[in-house]
């Protein structure tokens, strides 16, 4: 699996989301206001401590479960980076992709870390572009993979909207991607 966890992440921020970025606060160190994209290097370390506690942005929270998750930190190990009455949903047809849908607290958030190990194969996941500081950052990227039961491969991008609370666990946990496509990849039959 080539999740591609690193210590210091780079990140493109194209033309178009310029103003919103540095809106954000990104615009020190690496926004242009040219309207080109440039490189920018985030300052998350990997999470040495394991405590969810340590993180106080969102994007750094969402950074460290992004590499502990390539790192192959067990679906219960990866729960305690959530708050127990966390709002974790990713849209979809939940009778086909059982990893999907709503979870119900860290328990919920275990459960679909199991069944997407269990059922797929991550060939790469990238991040392009993070935004936001503080309490919500959204993370927009790519990912490739394959489903092990059917063997079709799935893929596409992404954009996950996450937000932490006290403590620096993450509170809410959206998943925006192409469901229609991972939904036929899971599906057996032929068409």
């Amino acid at each position: 699996m080539s999740f591609r966890p690193a210590f210091l992440r780079r990140m493109l921020i194209p033309a178009a989301l310029l103003p919103l970025a540095i809106s954000l606060g990104l615009g020190q160190g690496g926004v242009s206001p040219k309207s080109e994209p440039v490189a920018v290097a985030a300052d998350v370390a990997a999470d040495k401590t394991g405590r969810p506690s340590a993180y106080k942005s969102a994007r750094e929270a969402a950074l460290a479960l992004f590499d502990a998750r390539g790192a192959g930190e067990s679906p219960e190990q990866l729960a305690k980076r959530f708050d127990q009455n966390v709002d974790f949903y990713i849209q979809g047809d939940t009778s086909a992709v059982p990893w999907i849908g709503r979870k119900v607290g860290r328990s919920g958030a275990a459960e679909h870390f199991r069944q997407l190990m269990q059922a797929v194969e991550i060939r790469d996941f990238k991040i392009d572009t993070t935004l936001g500081e503080g309490k919500r950052a959204m993370i927009v990227g790519t990912f490739q993979g394959t489903v092990l039961a059917t063997g079709r491969s799935m893929g596409g991008e992404y954009a996950f909207d996450i937000t932490i609370g006290r403590g620096g666990l993450i509170t809410r946990y959206h998943l925006f991607e192409d469901t229609w496509a991972v939904s036929e990849a899971v599906n057996p039959s032929d068409k």
